[in-house]
C-alpha cells in the first residue's frame, strides 16, 4: 500500500468523522432543507468512492454536507484539503490547489468550513507553539481561524480562540497554538488540522486563498515537521 493511498484513507476517516462529529454533536443548520436547495443533486468526481472499513463516502447527512478530499495541495506544511457547508447551500462550492496556495470558492447560506488537513503532529514534542499563514481575498467579515485536534474519544474536535478572533486582511497571521489562546480542551500533541470557519447567517459569496502556512517555534522560526 504505497504512502498517497495511506494519506487519502486518513483524510477520508478524518472527514468522516468530523461529519459524524457535526451530526451527532451539533444542531442541525437553521437553513437546513434536507438537501431540497440542491445539495442533493451535487456530484462527488473522488478517486476513492469510499474509505476502508465501510464508512460512508463525501456526501450530506444531518444537514451538513462534506466534499471529496483534494490531496497534494502545493502548500508544504499541508497534505489534504476538503469542506464541510450546511445542506442549504444551493451552489456546490468549489476547492483548488496550486503550487503555494489552497482555495475555497462559493456561496455561503449558514455555514462552511475549509479543512487543511496533515498528519497528527505532537507540537510540544516538535517545538511548535504557532502557526502563521496569510489568506488572499477573505470574505466580508472574515474567517475565524481553528485548530483540529484528536480527542479522549478519538474524534477530531475544531478549537476556536476563545475571542473569536477573524482573520479580515491579506497581511501575515499567527494563530497560537496556546492553552489561553484556544478553547478548553485542545491537546497541541495530537493536531490534525488548520481550519477556517465562515459563520454567515445570509449568503454571500467568497473565494479565497490560504498561502505560506508555516509552523513556527516560540522564536518565531519555522519548524518543518
Amino acid at each position: 500500500m504505497n504512502d498517497r493511498f495511506v494519506r487519502r484513507c486518513a483524510a477520508f476517516s478524518l472527514l468522516v468523522t468530523l461529519l459524524a462529529f457535526a451530526c451527532s454533536n451539533s444542531e442541525v443548520p437553521n437553513d437546513s432543507t434536507g438537501g431540497a436547495a440542491g445539495s442533493a443533486a451535487w456530484s462527488y468526481d473522488c478517486e476513492l468512492t469510499a474509505p476502508p472499513g465501510g464508512a460512508p463516502p463525501p456526501g450530506c447527512g444531518g444537514g451538513f454536507c462534506g466534499s471529496c478530499v483534494v490531496d497534494d495541495s502545493g502548500l508544504a506544511a499541508i497534505e489534504n484539503l476538503f469542506y464541510v457547508v450546511d445542506d442549504a447551500t444551493r451552489i456546490q462550492p468549489t476547492i483548488r490547489s496550486a503550487p503555494g496556495e489552497a482555495c475555497m470558492a462559493g456561496t455561503v447560506s449558514d455555514m462552511a468550513t475549509f479543512v487543511l488537513g496533515f498528519e497528527q503532529l505532537d507540537a510540544v514534542d516538535l517545538g511548535i507553539t504557532d502557526i502563521r499563514f496569510t489568506v488572499d481575498s477573505p470574505p466580508a467579515g472574515g474567517l475565524q481561524p481553528t485548530a483540529a485536534s484528536i480527542g479522549p474519544d478519538e474524534t477530531p474536535t475544531a478549537f476556536f480562540t476563545n475571542s473569536r478572533i477573524a482573520v479580515t486582511t491579506s497581511d501575515p497571521f499567527t494563530l497560537s497554538l496556546s492553552p489561553d489562546t484556544l478553547e478548553a480542551g485542545f491537546d497541541p500533541t495530537r493536531l490534525v488540522a488548520l481550519q477556517f470557519f465562515l459563520p454567515f447567517h445570509e449568503p454571500l459569496e467568497y473565494d479565497f486563498c490560504v498561502t505560506s502556512v508555516e509552523f513556527l517555534d516560540s522564536e518565531g522560526n519555522p519548524v518543518v515537521p
